[in-house]
């Protein structure tokens, strides 16, 4: 609201004390559109697409180097839609099982039509520890195709390849949903191949 000044006034603007916590990002567009992002894109932003597998679960890790702003939203695009089909998405927090570090517990899910071609987004609320290590998580019964990014622009969190390269490194799981602890696996590591492109926004 606007405030009375009256003859000589100074103003003093000071960062918002919520937006100063642990170097919190604003990710509102000018025009105060939602605006999202893909949280383990990195490099040159390249995308292609890939086909998820029936039956299956694909987890890619990410991680916040800042505290945030609760996020409102996660999408997948779908590119070819499977008729009647849906789509789980999911956020896992880390779990360190036999020495490595897995998805463990859900804290975000979503059910998504993918039966016909689009940006699908669901309502979520989930506010990252910064520096924590998270997976998102994508995948179910059906096998539609889905927006990706091709391997070589993908930020490899969990290391780099044997070649110095920066292979691709997540996992997926025989699930057919998204376990509520997700712990249990089994996974397969995919080193290779083009990771799903999941987005958040708020």
């Amino acid at each position: 609201a606007p405030i009375s000044l009256s003859g000589t006034s100074e103003l003093i603007v000071t960062q918002n004390g919520a937006a100063a916590q642990a170097g919190a990002l604003h990710i509102k567009t000018p025009g105060g559109q939602v605006a999202v992002f893909c949280p383990f894109a990195a490099n040159n932003y390249t995308t292609t697409t890939t086909n998820l597998l029936a039956n299956q679960m694909a987890y890619v890790p990410f991680q916040m180097q800042g505290s945030m702003f609760p996020f409102t939203t996660m999408g997948v695009q779908v590119t070819t839609p499977q008729p009647g089909s849906t789509v789980n998405l999911a956020i896992y927090e880390s779990k360190f099982v036999g020495g490595i570090v897995l998805p463990g517990l859900r804290v975000a899910l979503a059910n998504l039509d993918s039966s016909t071609a689009g940006t699908k987004f669901a309502t979520i609320n989930f506010t990252p520890r910064p520096g924590a290590v998270y997976w998102f998580a994508v995948g179910g019964a059906s096998n539609p195709t889905v927006r990706a990014i091709t391997n070589i622009n993908q930020a490899n969190l969990l290391g780099i390849g044997s070649g110095n390269t920066n292979s691709t490194m997540w996992v997926v799981s025989a699930d057919s949903t998204a376990p509520a602890d997700a712990s249990g696996g089994p996974f397969s590591r995919i080193a290779s191949g083009n990771p799903p492109h999941l987005t958040m926004g708020y």
